[in-house]
């Protein structure tokens, strides 16, 4: 051991790449020292001249993220969930007629905005066939309006995160997937296994079943499709969109064409750009007369599964794959079937309400008739035939009102694009160490959005601070006139407006509870993950049903307001959770989506997913359980940091690390694994995107064949 020398190594590793040949396909053999049989060996293999082969990086420890750089905050962070929550039965609306001591009146409130707010015409001025649209403010003459149903919503969610409640809705369609962790038909241990395939009738839908088409099935290497039709890749699926490809046998077929025939009647399930040309392979169908019909609930937890995928819902002549529930069995009908996917390696991935702690499922899921206490207050409508009943709030909050708001509103703002959150993301949702979370883990907890002390052209809401880049340069924005972001007024930070909401029947410890949830800062109206809607209560009077004053709070809105010590002591259980939501909602600089800077074979990329990809992958090879655990590390120089869980406030308040980087001196270890000699800011002018075509460039009976059609 004491020969070995990692440098040497590395050295004669570089020349064996450099001296690779290429293959048909334009990509270089695996570069490394030639066996008997003349083939390359890879260079850490059994022929490995300078010692023990070295650790995967994937199974390092990573260190500290800190030396990275660039740190900046994340849109939102998380409060943990409870390990309890008391229920009881619902109180009924005419209590205050037995009970004298509970209070019916008024809450009157002003609100001030301590960052611009967000308050839009829910139709837009723009004309239909433009794709940017722009929006006026919600305003009633002068009045610059927030909609009662906007306020309530904000404000039960929040009651709902101080007490510890359960959620007020769910959407019992989410799954939580991320990757693709479901292989259907054959494995690496189970290589014989059949495979299934089905073409889509009737699709089927939320609460609607449809129609499969049955038939036979094969798989076909992919290598000798290419070899009937080098332009093949070109028709492979993009945006969820397939080109319909037939051929005329499954196992030896002669042509590929794109329209069907007696002769051609083997459809094609061409999946995406291979990654490796060789061991790819295909799904080959051929149409039978069994016709079945598939339940709603299979075709919901489809579109449940596939709402962040390539094909988010299934259309008529879909060809999809069948994941059957004996993987050695048939599928004859609906029975026989556990999922239907796009991909064979589709998404098994959790459902939502299955990777929720049960105290906090919502209440109107729930078959035993109890509630909690902001279930109680706000009201409740069923969401399934159980013993629970339909009853009405006992606090209703009426519009926000900024008294000649017209002549406080910033005009024609371009938002930056508010990106749809992603659940299924393990190391930003799920709770656990770097080195040992999975998908299996515990939940975070509550999802709160945090505030930025950033204003004017440092703004995070501003398209010019995170805007779309221009796919052929990524120095260079495109257009803020897209279709994915929009137009608005917003109406100015420092305006005050005035609430008021109605209450009847609240026990002192319910009017302490609706208090205290005045005595925390607020997020209200749109773009809550840019920073706005940040709103804070600076007076609070509350006049009960006879028009007398009960109780004046008044700060100096520097700060916010303080319970009394009657209120207070009711809800002392609480002030753990009171002082984490608080901690949460201090302004801190650079708050931003996730951004940083990739180089693969089509030049730079500079978004989002480049982040996920190089600070937040879940480790791809799986454990002895068949689970894929700790995040895989980013490799700088001979250190290896591990990717960064945002955690929850209690547990990982910092920073994350790593905006708008770009790897330099990047190099390839065992397994593919990136390495850079270091990460350094983005610059455009010393950074510069090299455009790489994915096609074979070189001389071949293909490339003369086009030359002879071009002359």
């Amino acid at each position: 051991m004491k020969d070995f020398n990692p440098a040497k190594l590395d050295n004669m590793a570089n020349r064996n790449r450099a001296s690779a040949s290429r293959n048909d396909f334009g990509n270089r053999n695996q570069g490394g020292f030639r066996n008997g049989s003349g083939s390359y060996r890879n260079s850490y293999g059994n022929n490995r001249p300078y010692g023990r082969q070295p650790q995967q990086l994937t199974k390092i420890s990573g260190e500290d993220p800190s030396p990275i750089g660039s740190p900046f905050y994340n849109p939102y962070t998380f409060i943990p969930f409870p390990t309890k929550v008391e229920r009881g039965a619902a109180t009924f609306l005419t209590a205050d007629e037995v009970e004298k001591d509970r209070f019916t009146g008024v809450l009157n409130l002003k609100v001030k905005t301590l960052s611009p707010l967000m308050t839009c015409d829910p139709v837009p001025y723009t004309p239909k066939e433009e794709d940017h649209k722009k929006f006026h403010a919600l305003i009633i003459g002068n009045d610059v309006v927030l909609p009662a149903t906007s306020v309530r919503g904000s404000l039960r969610t929040l009651m709902s995160i101080l007490a510890g409640g359960t959620l007020g809705y769910m959407d019992t369609n989410m799954w939580l997937c991320q990757g693709r962790d479901l292989p259907v038909g054959p494995t690496m241990k189970e290589k014989n296994l059949p495979v299934f395939l089905a073409k889509v009738e009737k699709p089927g839908g939320m609460m609607r079943s449809g129609t499969l088409r049955l038939g036979q099935a094969w798989l076909i290497s992919a290598q000798k499709l290419k070899h009937l039709d080098y332009s093949l890749d070109k028709k492979r699926p993009k945006n969820g969109k397939a080109v319909p490809v037939y051929i005329d046998d499954p196992i030896n077929p002669t042509r590929v064409v794109d329209k069907p025939s007696n002769a051609f009647r083997y459809e094609l399930k061409l999946s995406g750009r291979p990654i490796k040309q060789n061991g790819k392979r295909e799904g080959v169908f051929e149409a039978g007369d069994t016709v079945i019909t598939v339940p709603a609930r299979i075709w919901e937890e489809y579109i449940g599964r596939n709402r962040n995928g390539e094909r988010k819902e299934l259309r008529e002549g879909d060809l999809v794959w069948i994941e059957p529930k004996n993987p050695n069995g048939s599928v004859l009908s609906a029975e026989d079937i556990l999922s239907i996917q796009w991909a064979r390696w589709g998404k098994k991935g959790q459902n939502l309400k299955d990777a929720l702690p049960d105290c906090v499922v919502p209440d109107c899921l729930r078959e035993d008739g109890l509630v909690d206490v902001v279930t109680d207050l706000w009201g409740q409508v069923p969401m399934v035939d159980g013993k629970g009943d339909s009853f009405a709030t006992r606090i209703r909050p009426h519009n926000i009102v900024f008294e000649n708001g017209t002549q406080k509103l910033d005009k024609e703002i371009h938002l930056a694009p508010l990106a749809q959150p992603h659940p299924g993301c393990v190391p930003f949702y799920r709770l656990g160490e770097a080195g040992s979370i999975s998908k299996l883990n515990a939940l975070n907890g509550y999802k709160v959005y945090r505030n930025t002390i950033a204003r004017e052209v440092h703004a995070p809401w501003l398209y010019s601070v995170q805007g779309v880049f221009d796919k052929d340069d990524v120095s260079k924005m495109s257009s803020p006139m897209q279709k994915m972001n929009k137009t608005v007024d917003l109406l100015s930070e420092g305006v005050e407006g005035n609430l008021k909401i109605s209450c009847r029947g609240l026990s002192k410890k319910d009017l302490a509870l609706l208090l205290l949830s005045c005595c925390v800062d607020w997020k209200l109206g749109g773009g809550k993950p840019l920073g706005l809607g940040h709103c804070r209560v600076v007076k609070a009077e509350l006049v009960d049903e006879f028009g007398e004053k009960v109780l004046d709070m008044t700060g100096d809105g520097n700060s916010a307001l303080s319970l009394p010590e009657e209120y207070a002591a009711m809800v002392s259980h609480l002030e753990m959770r009171v002082e984490l939501y608080k901690k949460s909602q201090e302004p801190v600089d650079l708050l931003r989506y996730p951004r940083t800077v990739s180089n693969n074979k089509g030049g730079l990329r500079r978004e989002g997913l480049a982040w996920f990809a190089r600070h937040a992958t879940l480790s791809k090879a799986p454990d002895r359980d068949g689970v894929s655990k700790g995040l895989e590390t980013c490799a700088v120089g001979e250190k290896h940091y591990n990717g960064m869980v945002l955690g929850n406030i209690e547990t990982n308040p910092n920073p994350l690390y790593g905006y708008d980087l770009v790897g330099v001196g990047e190099r390839s270890e065992r397994g593919n694994k990136k390495v850079f000699e270091a990460l350094e800011p983005y610059d455009p002018s010393k950074h510069k995107s090299e455009s790489r075509r994915f096609e074979n460039n070189s001389q071949n009976r293909y490339t003369r064949r086009d030359d002879r059609k071009n002359r």
